[in-house]
């Protein structure tokens, strides 16, 4: 492989990397938790995972940031 080949190569694989961890970002800060009248906490992307309480919808909606 010549230099400006694996140069190339390095450029398109740090994208990718990039923009992977850019769109996990978007889609951690998408999912909140909300609630219809007279009904249980759920979160908005998986709607069997509703808890009585906000705080505990949060707790299973929000992933956890290192």
């Amino acid at each position: 492989m010549s230099t400006s080949k694996f140069a190339f190569f390095c450029i398109v694989l740090v994208f990718f990397a990039t923009f992977h961890e850019w769109v996990n970002k978007v889609d951690a800060a998408a999912l909140t938790c909300t609630r219809l009248p007279n009904s249980n906490w759920c979160c908005n992307t998986t709607p069997r995972r509703c808890r009585g309480s906000k705080v505990e919808c949060d707790a299973i909606c929000k992933p956890k940031r290192l």
